[in-house]
């Protein structure tokens, strides 16, 4: 029972620091987009 709840444990890590590396991953994106989006509006 010990070994599956550090399994679980490791697991959970992995998943939030997934989550928190996409969440990155998607605000840097964003920020791109918006900064191509005014270039082609010219502003």
């Amino acid at each position: 029972m010990v070994a599956g709840n550090s399994f679980v444990g490791r697991e959970t890590c992995l998943i939030g620091c997934l989550d928190l590396h996409l969440w990155g991953q998607a605000f840097y994106y964003e920020q791109e987009f918006a900064k191509m989006n005014s270039e082609a509006e010219g502003t």
